[in-house]
């Protein structure tokens, strides 16, 4: 397995866990990294905003979800 998939599949890991887990600075880190590394997945912006969702950060969360439109990303229904 390629050296970025094994990233993607680590920080998209962690990711959920941190939702699962309610740790949002690790969170943070690893939404940061994994956008980078792919930058055009809606789940990730969905994880990130439930994340922030669940701290109660409504604005972050709704910032997320801006972002995810300016870029053009978007969610597929069901999945």
């Amino acid at each position: 397995m390629p050296a970025e998939l094994d990233k993607v599949f680590a920080w998209s890991s962690l990711l959920g866990a941190c939702l699962i887990h309610q740790n949002l600075e690790l969170g943070e880190v690893a939404a940061k990294n994994l956008l980078h590394l792919e930058p055009n997945v809606a789940s990730h912006y969905v994880l990130i905003s439930n994340i922030y969702s669940s701290a109660g950060l409504w604005n972050k969360a709704t910032e997320v979800r801006k972002i995810m439109r300016q870029m053009g990303v978007k969610k597929e229904p069901g999945t």
